[in-house]
């Protein structure tokens, strides 16, 4: 099994972690950071090339996006060679109740992570459910909320580990999840962050 070095992308060079304790005269390390060895200041790391691709499903009503019979296709036609996406419009046999629920319950369990785009205020009662079951397996779920909704249950928003406004944001954060790999998850929504804050 080989270990993945991390690098730094201030010199290109191996990073060590330190952590700080948060409170004062504290003991517990709660706050860690990367520091580059070459440099010595705290710095982001390089995107890892030696991870897996990442799988992602696709929760949601189907409804139209732009010039698009639905919004699925805008989202496979950006990243289809960057992510693995489960389709329920044509990964699942959505001929009878009984067996699209297993199923998209199924595709849920075989992805990393659960991309729910919201595009109604009252949301989908199926997504809800599949959102529910990623949290409960321990996967992380993206709520990408569209532009201009108002209303947002609390509880979507309690499960999400991450929250998005509109679908170019989304795109946006999936490109980045999936050049930095699931394992440096924070990293990803960090750069999404700061790219953000220099739009505005």
């Amino acid at each position: 099994m080989t270990e993945n070095v991390r690098k730094s992308e201030c010199c290109d060079a191996e990073v060590r972690m330190e952590g700080v304790p948060d409170f004062v005269g504290g003991k517990d390390i709660c706050t860690v950071s990367f520091v580059c060895n070459e440099c010595g200041n705290a710095c982001n790391i390089l995107p890892s090339h030696d991870k897996q691709v990442l799988s992602c499903y696709l929760a949601g009503y189907f409804v139209p996006w732009g010039q698009h019979s639905d919004w699925r296709d805008f989202v496979l036609q950006e990243l289809q060679d960057a992510i693995r996406f489960y389709d329920p419009r044509v990964d699942t046999d959505q001929g009878s109740i009984a067996m699209f629920i297993s199923q998209d319950l199924a595709g849920v369990e075989s992805c990393d992570c659960v991309f729910y785009f919201l595009t109604k205020s009252q949301g989908d009662v199926g997504a809800a459910i599949e959102c529910t079951h990623a949290h409960a397996k321990g996967k992380l779920v993206i709520l990408c909320i569209d532009q201009g909704l108002g209303f947002v249950h609390p509880f979507l928003l309690g499960i999400a580990r991450r929250v998005l406004i509109g679908m170019d944001a989304g795109v946006s954060y999936l490109s980045l999840l999936s050049e930095y790999g699931l394992e440096n998850e924070f990293q990803a929504a960090y750069k999404m962050m700061r790219a953000s804050k220099k739009e505005n």
